[in-house]
């Protein structure tokens, strides 16, 4: 949804207007890039960044399924290197095909 604030005024300087149809915005060579040229370009991001959305969806639509989705049978979890100083290959055979839990997360 586009901004209704101007930010035309102090300390902005923001005089990004979409009807006037610029797309781009020229920094000079040899010069310390401004504030208003940045704002600018920040303004004109936005503005298409809105436009899109708006010929992409409608408002008020939903754009993912927005329900939570939980995969509690992921295949694998990721175990630290080294144990009580120990390097876990050393032990990863005899851990094979049994049930660790995590110490802080609970995860088994």
């Amino acid at each position: 949804m586009a901004q209704n604030t101007n930010l035309n005024i102090s300390p902005y300087f923001d005089d990004f207007d979409d009807d006037k149809g610029f797309l781009k915005v020229l920094f000079k060579p040899g010069f310390p890039v401004q504030a208003r040229e940045l704002t600018t370009l920040q303004s004109l991001l936005q503005n298409q960044i809105d436009t899109f959305g708006q010929g992409v969806y409608k408002e008020g639509s939903m754009v993912v399924p927005g329900g939570i989705t939980l995969n509690r049978n992921y295949p694998v979890v990721l175990v630290q290197n080294n144990y009580l100083n120990l390097p876990v290959e050393l032990y990863r055979e005899a851990l094979n095909g049994k049930v660790v839990k995590g110490a802080t997360s609970n995860i088994r």
